[in-house]
């Protein structure tokens, strides 16, 4: 398959039911308005590529990959090269890193997958220490990357020099990432983000929880550390549960700032610590809960209970006692992460007001 001549406008169409073995590459580029898909035909399981090192690897611009499983590759389940590719409705699993989106990448779409169980490390040695990597859902070194409505779990595994690593989404490099309503799942860490180059990334409307003993939401660092600054990080409108002994939501160091974080509407919840910064940073209008707080928090943020519908179900939904109702500052996003109006009267004191987190608050139809 991978030796067929493509064009704009091609599809090449895996046999469902079917499994390839090695590298599929594709090398032709379609155009913004007839676009190369590959993706499936037929009835049965979604067709299998497995086994390379990087199982599909897509070098050209204007490509679609839907609909195929992509799993046990020793590096990358995808690697992204080229220009306004989409990579949708796939699984990705046990992969170093379930996708690659390399630096000379942009304008990639990673869109309504299952990236799940990408537990491989690429680096695990017990010499050099802070050398180990891998575990990752989603790897970003390029720009403008879009992450949205997946479903990742799993991006969790042993290393000689951190204990554990791994990260649902890392950044490392990019700018102007929009990582935004994905449900993570007993991920090591949500989104990690490094390297001085990242800058201007943004998280938002994601629903996180975790029961592993070691997690994390967020974390990033400031000039002290090798791999910073990473500047104007924005966080914005996320519901974090975390129940972990050692869980923390999110993590700030080596000279955190205004300039590296800002964080506004979340609702954070970590056993251990809801979160960790060594210096003040741009935080308002967030609620807290769990831990011990290590950072200075803003005048409108608040510690309390957030009143979850049933968090031991993974249900993050506000109750109508949910003191996140009607907390929000205006960030003008249009929808919650259900897909519905961000910003309603759900309590019914004639207010529509952004509530805190993910979920905005609507009482039930009768």
């Amino acid at each position: 398959a991978g030796d067929a001549e493509l064009a704009p406008g091609d599809q090449l169409l895996l046999r469902r039911n079917r499994a390839w073995t090695g590298a599929l590459k594709i090398d032709a580029s379609g155009s913004p308005s007839r676009r190369i898909v590959v993706g499936d035909f037929g009835s049965g399981a979604l067709p299998v590529l497995q086994g390379g090192s990087s199982c599909v690897v897509l070098s050209g611009s204007y490509v679609t990959l839907r609909n195929v499983h992509v799993r046990d590759c020793s590096w990358a389940g995808v690697e992204v090269h080229g220009t306004s590719n989409t990579i949708e409705q796939n699984t990705i699993r046990g992969n170093a890193a379930g996708i690659y989106v390399r630096r000379e990448a942009t304008r990639t779409s990673i869109l309504r997958n299952r990236i799940v169980g990408n537990n491989r490390m690429n680096v695990l040695t017990p010499s050099p220490q802070d050398g180990d990597s891998g575990a990752f859902g989603v790897l970003i070194h390029g720009d403008g990357t879009e992450v949205a409505y997946n479903t990742i779990s799993g991006s969790d595994a042993f290393s000689y020099d951190y204990g554990r690593d791994g990260a649902a989404v890392e950044i490392y490099g990019g700018r102007l990432n929009r990582i935004h309503h994905n449900s993570a799942i007993d991920n090591h860490a949500f989104v990690e983000l490094g390297h001085p180059r990242s800058a201007r990334n943004t998280i938002a409307y994601n629903v996180v929880r975790s029961g592993l003993t070691d997690s994390s939401f967020v974390v990033t660092r400031g000039a002290r550390s090798r791999r910073g600054p990473v500047r104007q990080t924005r966080v914005e409108q996320n519901t974090v549960h975390l129940t972990g002994d050692r869980s923390q939501g999110f993590v700030c160091h080596a000279g955190c700032g205004a300039a590296i974080l800002r964080m506004r509407n979340n609702i954070v919840s970590a056993a251990w610590k809801p979160g960790y910064a060594d210096a003040p940073f741009d935080e308002d209008y967030n609620l807290y809960s769990g831990g011990r707080l290590e950072f200075r928090k803003g005048r409108h943020s608040l510690v309390a209970n957030p009143a979850f519908v049933h968090a031991g179900a993974g249900n993050l939904r506000l109750r109508s006692s949910s003191p996140a109702i009607d907390r929000a500052v205006d960030l003008r996003y249009t929808y919650d992460f259900a897909r519905r109006p961000a910003r309603v009267d759900g309590n019914g004191d004639g207010r529509a007001v952004s509530d805190l987190g993910a979920f905005e608050y609507q009482r039930a139809r009768r």
